[in-house]
């Protein structure tokens, strides 16, 4: 997914992305991320590898973000960063994650660009 450039120009703009995910391997061990650009606004989470879960994260246009992830319920993770990107540019979202045994499936992505 990409975010394109000048999207976010407006201090009054935000980018909310909402997904959800699936774990299906296991006994095994599995992590989710979310960046945007090179800044993770969800870090790198140990979540349940035969669970489900979801995740959201708002970047503002004033380059402050919020992150966070739940998985089975249980609140793993939250974060608030900087992202260091230029917003005239544009701007991948990528989705990260890892198992060990099995795979992780996102299931629905959806981003809404709230503008001024």
């Amino acid at each position: 997914m990409t975010l394109p450039g000048g999207s976010l120009s407006d201090i009054q703009s935000m980018l909310i992305i909402d997904f959800t995910y699936r774990c299906n391997g296991g006994s095994g061990t599995a992590q989710v991320a979310l960046k945007f650009g090179a800044t993770y606004v969800i870090p790198l989470t140990g979540v349940a590898n035969n669970n489900s879960g979801w995740g959201r994260a708002i970047i503002g246009g004033s380059q402050q973000n919020l992150g966070f992830l739940v998985d089975s319920g249980i609140w793993r993770t939250e974060a608030a960063t900087v992202s260091g990107e230029v917003l005239a540019n544009n701007v991948t979202i990528d989705f990260r994650g890892s198992s060990t045994v099995g795979s992780i499936i996102i299931d629905q992505a959806v981003a809404t660009l709230y503008a001024k």
